[in-house]
């Protein structure tokens, strides 16, 4: 065997919430993003599992930010309780959290840190986790993978083929309450996760089925956004591509954006799709000698060339962040660049330490990575045109 695919069962479309009544569970200890606790999404979820007469633990006032504090406050939650599945309601955030509380509830002896993908892991058979994604970007409904913050804002990369949802319910409608902003920074994590799972080292015709069908889905999407930005046609195209882009990525792996924009994260204030989306294109370009003709590939998917250069694949990027008004740099964005020199040999010591790196088409050396901070830091006073 020289690979596996790994994917949740995903039931899609309005009313996918539906099929909670056919899973057999009995009693759910429900995760619910606390900003969307109040909206519709959350109380249909709640409305379904009384129709379905399944028991529920409902938490929704822990913060959804992936912490190991906030997982530990979940850890105590569910001490008392009894249930056979862990439904996360909400963004990939609030899903990651789901996954590390699932990690933590299979090996209490192990500490999260310490998981690695060739762990023991043993989750109970009857306890079922169930994504019900809100926001369409992060994908993490179809990964086994969960990020977790530390204490110093450093980032935990937990890794493991029992952490991808048994059940993945993606209703696009679940999106409608996304702010415009939020929906465009969602989108370019679809972006970026679709054409980092194609440059990866270890894509195969799998992966690449889903990554191309997403970054072309995306790619396409998000100019209408930038013009209509409560387009519901393309909204839901990019609910979709997430969940899509996420199955690539899983089977893929990431890349150095990600690395990048997680070893950013604690010292910008940005939101993580929007720091991809200032350091896509660089990474494109970082990349581009290495995985010409995977990047190339998607040219006639587009209906159009991407070049023979980088310059093509990455201005084309950087367009559409002109179209959708992302900074083309972290200063451009408001972020003090001192602060960012300051950081850098840290910056770029988080992103050697990163799993995301693994497969990434040009490893970099310590001196590029801190020329690429550099370069995603840009000069003083840079804005967009």
């Amino acid at each position: 065997m020289s690979g596996f695919f790994t994917a949740p069962r995903i039931a899609w479309g309005p009313g996918a919430i539906e099929q909670l009544s056919g899973l057999g569970i009995r009693s759910a200890f429900v995760l619910i993003d606390p900003t969307i606790a109040a909206l519709d999404p959350a109380r249909r979820v709640i409305r379904e599992l009384a129709r379905s007469g399944i028991s529920s633990i409902v938490v929704e006032d822990v913060p959804s930010t992936a912490t190991l504090r906030t997982l530990a406050l979940l850890v105590d939650r569910s001490r008392s309780a009894s249930f056979d599945a862990v439904l996360a309601v909400g963004g990939g955030s609030l899903i990651d959290l789901a996954k590390g509380l699932i990690a933590t509830l299979a090996r209490p002896d192990l500490d999260v840190r310490a998981l690695t993908p060739l762990a023991e892991l043993a989750v109970p058979a009857r306890l079922r986790l169930v994504a019900i994604p809100t926001t369409g970007g992060s994908g993490s409904e179809a990964t086994g993978s969960s990020n977790l913050l530390s204490e110093d804002g450093s980032t935990i990369e937990l890794a493991h083929r029992d952490l991808t949802p048994d059940w993945a319910l993606v209703d696009p409608t679940f999106g409608r309450s996304m702010p415009p902003a939020l929906a465009i920074d969602t989108g370019m994590e679809v972006v970026a996760h679709a054409l980092e799972a194609i440059a990866s080292e270890w894509a195969n015709p799998f992966s690449d089925a889903w990554a191309r069908d997403a970054a072309v889905a995306a790619l396409t999407a998000l100019p209408r956004l930038a013009r209509h930005p409560r387009d519901e046609e393309a909204r839901t195209a990019l609910f979709y591509a997430a969940t899509r882009a996420g199955l690539a990525a899983s089977n893929a792996q990431l890349g150095l954006a990600h690395a990048l924009a997680r070893a950013l994260l604690p010292d910008t204030g940005l939101s993580y799709g929007r720091i991809l989306g200032i350091v896509l294109p660089y990474v494109v370009d970082f990349n581009f000698g290495s995985a010409r003709d995977r990047y190339l590939a998607l040219g006639p998917l587009l209906s159009e060339p991407v070049g023979q250069s980088h310059a093509t694949l990455s201005e084309r990027l950087r367009a559409l962040g002109e179209q959708l008004q992302i900074p083309r740099t972290l200063a451009a964005a408001g972020v003090s660049l001192d602060a960012i020199r300051a950081q850098r040999a840290v910056i770029a010591e988080r992103v050697l330490h990163s799993t995301a790196c693994i497969a990434n088409p040009r490893v970099p050396s310590a001196e590029e990575l801190r020329r690429l901070v550099e370069q995603v830091a840009g000069p003083d006073g840079s804005r967009l045109p």
